[in-house]
């Protein structure tokens, strides 16, 4: 499985989707469900695949608003 197959995924289930309704240019708020608490949920779940880390008041953290912004 890709990267992007494996984000997908995670944004799908966090969010209760189809991981066929998922794009990979989707963002946080594209969606009712993808509050800040499943945009959390959906970071933690990918850093923690990957073993990032990243500091929780970091400005490159509040950069990631989206799938795209992820992937990069």
């Amino acid at each position: 499985m890709g990267v992007d197959d494996f984000i997908k995924d995670v944004v799908a289930e966090e969010l209760s989707i189809g991981k066929d309704r998922i794009l990979m240019d989707m963002k946080l708020g594209d969606l009712p469900q993808w509050d800040s608490l499943s945009h959390v949920c959906i970071l933690t779940r990918i850093f923690d695949k990957f073993k990032i880390e990243i500091d929780t008041f970091s400005d490159e953290l509040l950069s990631l608003r989206g799938i795209s912004d992820i992937v990069k």
